[in-house]
């Protein structure tokens, strides 16, 4: 269980990381549009570093799916 307990606790940082890269993207991209900092290589540059987050944060939850229904299934064998 503790396998377990760990996989979860991996999942959820991934997702507080993820959403965090995804605020420093949206927040590049806010200074890009409101200081005209050559916006078209940072938005661009930000919108991958966005898109990067997304994918950080749908795998992550993906492994607490899958924990969560290992878990789910143990339980059912002890029932």
């Amino acid at each position: 269980m503790s396998i377990l307990s760990s996989a979860m606790n991996t999942g959820f940082v991934g997702i507080q990381n993820g959403m965090a890269n995804a605020q420093q993207a949206a927040n590049k991209i806010n200074n890009a549009t409101q200081f005209k900092t050559d916006p078209t290589t940072t938005i661009a540059e930000a919108a991958i570093e966005l898109k990067q987050a997304e994918t950080q944060v749908k795998a992550s939850a993906q492994v607490i799916t899958m924990a969560n229904e290992r878990i789910t299934s143990l339980f059912d064998d002890f029932a």
